[in-house]
This record gives structure tokens, sequence and C-alpha cells, in this order.
């Protein structure tokens, strides 16, 4: 007969050790019953314990291991399809990157003719170290080649001439806003699915911001879309608030090589210096994680009714962020670039 536990809970270990912990009181001579009571199990329980005692001795108590179905890919099958997987679900004819569970069933059929269900797969996943996850996205105009050569010789060339001349570095980006909010999880009874209430119609609210490895965080809200003037004001924001001379990234935005940008630029050519980051590469920003941070998780399932109020809560969510210096430096060491 099975084991009676405590609780609901079966713990394989604490079984066993019950188990080897009646065999002085059986070797005693103690009743059955008598033993039953003390460890808090069935008589029968107790019964075949001391029938496996005296069959096979202090093994027979011991917890065995549970062979289960034997798997129906080989060891070097299983050894093989991580490396398979590892070359994309393209290259094997799928319309996409991406694998999926049903995705990655088929490919075992095509290898080994061995079927699996999509849950068991999930489980086989788990096994290789793989995770259910979201990709980053990554424009096809990307140059790899320059990235690369910017990451690791133009970026030191410029830091340590940012370290000779004591000048700051910022990190400048832009973005925007909208009634309408980002959708993120939220616990509800199962088969009522929760809903966001939002304005279908609804403005836009731009923003330009700057991070420094200080760290700081600088916004500015504009109604409408980022022009020169917008940009050029918001430069000359940076200059009264950070001393000193400053060493200045962006990407190749139009509104930053604009005639009137670069103008304005050349007035302050003695305290600024404008450099420009490679290409499709906003993962060498700082400053995307900054917007990131505010739509995932500041702002995340916020649905305010008005622009008005929307700006409201842009600007609460600046001034937390300005009281956690730790998520402004999170914000650097994810980027590739060394600080």
């Amino acid at each position: 007969m099975a084991d009676n536990t405590v609780g609901s809970r079966r713990d394989a270990q604490a079984m066993e050790a019950r188990r080897l912990g009646a065999i002085p009181l059986l070797r005693s001579g103690e009743s059955l019953s008598s033993i039953a009571r003390r460890l808090n199990v069935s008589r029968q329980a107790v019964f075949v314990w001391s029938r496996q005692l005296r069959r096979r001795g202090q093994a027979g108590l011991r917890r065995r291991r549970r062979s289960g179905r034997p798997p129906k890919l080989r060891r070097a099958q299983l050894a093989q399809l991580p490396r398979l997987l590892a070359q994309g679900a393209e290259a094997y004819g799928f319309s996409t990157s991406l694998w999926t569970t049903q995705r990655v069933a088929d490919l075992i059929w095509r290898r080994f003719q061995v079927r699996y269900d999509r849950d068991h797969v999930c489980r086989l996943l788990h096994r290789f170290g793989w995770s259910w996850q979201k990709p980053a996205r990554r424009a096809r105009e990307r140059d790899e080649a320059a990235i690369q050569r910017w990451v690791k010789h133009t970026w030191p060339r410029v830091k340590k001439n940012a370290q000779k001349l004591k000048a700051k570095l910022v990190f400048l980006d832009e973005s925007g806003f909208s009634l309408l909010p980002t959708a993120c999880k939220t616990w509800a009874p199962q088969g009522c699915t929760p809903v966001l209430w939002h304005c279908f119609n609804w403005p836009k609210l731009s923003a330009i911001s700057a991070v420094t490895p200080h760290p700081r965080a600088h916004l500015r809200l504009v109604r409408g879309t980022i022009r020169s003037a917008e940009l050029i004001a918001f430069v000359r924001h940076l200059l009264r608030q950070i001393p000193g001379l400053i060493f200045l990234f962006w990407d190749g935005l139009n509104t930053h090589r604009s005639k009137q940008t670069r103008a304005a630029l050349e007035q302050y050519a003695h305290r600024l210096r404008v450099y420009r980051l490679s290409a499709y590469a906003p993962e060498l920003n700082p400053d995307e994680g900054l917007w990131g941070w505010m739509k995932q998780h500041a702002l995340a399932g916020h649905c305010p009714p008005h622009v008005e109020a929307l700006e409201h809560s842009v600007r609460l969510a600046v001034r937390r962020l300005r009281r956690r210096p730790s998520v402004i430096r999170s914000f650097f060491h994810r980027c590739p670039l060394s600080f």
C-alpha cells in the first residue's frame, strides 16, 4: 500500500528517510500498530516495509529511481539537435528564423522520423537551456562591419579623448508617446480576458531626452513633431545644465543633420562636439534604455484620458527615474560600449 504523507505534497526524500527510520523499530520487535502510530502511517505500510526488510534488507526500503518511458530519440540524436536548431529555422525552409514548438517537432520528424508532441518539445528545449523569449528587432539595412568598427576603433578613441579633455558624455535620442497604452500582463480569472479602455483617436506627444553616465537624465516634451528649433532649444538646455565640454552622441536623424541644426551648433563649437552613432544600431545609444523603461515599466497599462494627463504621467515617471540612479546606470551597462 502506498505511503501516507503529512499534507498533500509527496516528498520522496522525506518518505525514504521515514522508511529507513522504521528499521530499528522493526528489528526491536515492536508491534506494527505501534510503529504505524509513531510514524503517522498506516499499519499496512509498515507491514510492506517489514516484508521488504526481510527479503532485501535495508536496500529494499531505499528509494528506487523511476525509469519511465524510454526516450524516442537516441543519445546521439539528442546531442545533434541543438546544433541543428542553432542554424535557424530559415535553413530548413521556414519563412522566418523564429523557432516554435511545432517547427521543432517538424524538424525532428524530418531528420529522425520521430514524432513529438508540441508540449514535450517544450520540455525538450528546456533541457537544452532554451527559453521562450521575445526577439530583438534589427534593421536589414544594418552594416555589421561598420558597427563593429565604430565599437572597436572609433568609440575607444573618442572615449580616450573625452577623458583627456575631461568632457562629459551625453547620449541623445527622440521618441513619442500616445494615448494608446502599452499592454502588459495582469492577473484575471480564467476565461475572463481583462480589458484596457483607451482613446482610439490619439494625438502624438513627442519627447527628446538625453542621459549621461554620471548618471543624469534630461527630458523635454513637444506637442507634435520635433523639428530643428525644438532640438536646438534642447541642446541649449543641456549646455546650461551640464558644465564644461560636452561630447554629444546621436543617430543620423534628418533633424540632426539639417542646415539649421548644423548652423546653430557651430555657435557652441567651443563647448560642444557632436558624434554620429552607426546607422541602424540603436543598441549603441543608452538613451534607448530610457524609452524602453518608460514604456514597458513606468507607463505600462496606463490609459490617460487626454494628452494633458499623458504629459503629466510622463513627467512624473521621469522624476521617479531621476531618484533612481541605479536604473539610469543600467542603461549604460546593457550597452555594448564600455564606459
